[in-house]
């Protein structure tokens, strides 16, 4: 059985080693990568987590106000990197990763935690994630 939590902090674990290796190699292809998959991981995250956490977890929307934000701006810095020419692309990339550090921070500290004490389901969660948008 698949677990939300679990598959999305593998995704983050994925960008972080991603942004890692972009550090030592500067390789405009794995920028690209690395970039496409948080702006996937970010929106999804949008569309399922964060409602889930409001509608599921007491003081869920305190939580998911400060969260929220944040997904923005991992998606607004992903995006950029995406459309970044060459000579710009490592000061982008650089936002983004501290963009996914913050972004990291918040899900694994604060969003996932109280969502599996609420009890939220979580391999409902990961079936909702896989389903086409």
């Amino acid at each position: 059985m698949s677990d939300a939590y679990d598959e999305l902090t593998d995704e983050h674990r994925a960008a972080a080693g991603m942004l890692e290796r972009f550090t030592s190699s500067g390789d405009e292809a794995l920028a690209l990568e690395v970039a496409d998959l948080l702006v996937s991981h970010a929106t999804a995250e949008q569309r399922i987590v964060v409602p889930e956490l409001r509608r599921f977890v007491d003081g869920g929307d305190d939580i998911a106000d400060e969260a929220a934000p944040e997904l923005d701006a991992l998606v607004t810095a992903a995006t950029a990197v995406l459309g970044a020419d060459q000579g710009d692309l490592a000061s982008l990339v650089e936002r983004l990763r501290a963009e996914c550090v913050t972004h990291i921070e918040r899900m694994e500290q604060a969003v996932f935690p109280a969502m599996r004490e609420a009890g939220v389901d979580a391999a409902a969660l990961a079936r909702a994630l896989d389903a086409p948008d």
